[in-house]
């Protein structure tokens, strides 16, 4: 995830082509360095991104060189499947920012994520093997 890379996947999309990206990003305040610095790093590529997050550990990077990205149709969630739908709901409308000042703009050359981000991936792989023992 560097500014190389998402420029190169730029160049594969069409004009109003979009990059979806799911993540276990995290928002909080102090745990918020990779949201932070993807958020910057998309934004140095693409035009518009947006972040999405329901709350529930997901958080969607949505980014598109189109000047005001929004969805083209209203979204049918007459598809999702009764025991997420609460999930996708929150989700789709639950828009979120990052501090721009709290990341960096990756790069290939400087991309220390895996470091600063280490903490916070621990912690979700601990919370979905809790969850999984519960099943």
């Amino acid at each position: 995830m560097s500014r190389e890379a998402f420029a190169a996947m730029k160049r594969v999309l069409t004009p109003e082509g979009t990059l979806v990206i799911n993540t276990f990003a995290d928002l909080e305040r102090g745990h918020d360095f990779f949201a932070a610095s993807l958020s910057k790093t998309l934004a140095a590529v693409f035009r518009s991104v947006r972040i999405h997050n329901g709350g529930e550990g997901n958080t969607m990077f949505v980014a598109s060189d189109q000047p005001d990205l929004k969805p083209l149709r209203p979204f049918d969630f007459t598809r999702v499947h009764s025991a997420q739908l609460y999930n996708v709901q929150n989700a789709y409308a639950g828009i979120r920012e990052t501090d721009p000042a709290r990341g960096i703009v990756l790069t290939d050359d400087y991309n220390p994520v895996e470091f600063y981000d280490a903490k916070n991936r621990e912690d979700m792989r601990r919370r979905l093997a809790e969850h999984m023992r519960k099943l």
